[in-house]
């Protein structure tokens, strides 16, 4: 068996990526079709941060749907609750208003208590039905799963966390939300209802068809 050892391969007679053994990468990328289908799309650091807001990533030809990660995301309130709005108009976008309609579960790890509740809704957001603190090893990481409304009204979030809330007590808990607004949503901005975002990290990415 033959063995080459290289440190870069580039492109050259082509813009159309290099395939090595049937796989295809392009842009950093690797091809749906190779089982590249989770995109990286935009990142952002928190530091004393106001918002993470995401605009002009929704491109529902190329992908079915996305997902937020936000990684030990810390308030600079104390109790804090998360917010979640859909954002309209691609790169200079504005906040999607209307009533957002939330429901969700909880359990809690070191305490004998849990739940659903339904029935929920927000004027102009949504929100987390738990609340973020700010001592030490208090945070909170998520994955946020978001369907964009794609020639239909409803645009849908489903928010799963887990961490240490400011009770101080260990919890897994789901939101999920649904903003009824034919407006096409192009992204998203999440902030806390008091204060900054002192630390952590938020990554989208787009899954392809």
């Amino acid at each position: 068996m033959s063995e080459i050892q290289v440190n870069t391969i580039n492109e050259y007679t082509g813009a159309n990526g290099v395939t090595i053994d049937g796989a295809l990468i392009k842009d950093s990328q690797l091809a749906a079709t190779a089982g590249g289908g989770l995109v990286r799309l935009e990142t952002a650091t928190a530091s004393d941060s106001p918002t993470f807001t995401f605009d002009d990533f929704v491109d529902n030809s190329t992908y079915s749907y996305y997902k937020l990660i936000m990684e030990e995301i810390v308030p600079a309130t104390d109790g804090a609750v998360l917010h979640f709005v859909f954002r309209s108009g691609g790169a200079s976008g504005a906040d999607m208003t209307g009533t957002y309609r939330r429901s969700g579960s909880y359990e809690y790890m070191d305490l004998a208590s849990h739940a659903q509740y339904s029935n929920g809704s927000d004027t102009d957001y949504s929100r987390t039905a738990f609340n973020y603190g700010n001592s030490t090893n208090e945070n909170f990481s998520s994955e946020v799963t978001l369907y964009p409304n794609n020639g239909q009204s409803l645009s849908k979030g489903i928010h799963e966390y887990i961490g240490r809330r400011n009770s101080p007590y260990l919890i897994r808990a789901q939101d999920n939300f649904i903003l009824d607004n034919a407006t096409a949503m192009t992204g998203i901005k999440i902030e806390f209802s008091s204060g900054n975002i002192t630390s952590g990290k938020a990554t989208v990415y787009g899954v392809k068809r």
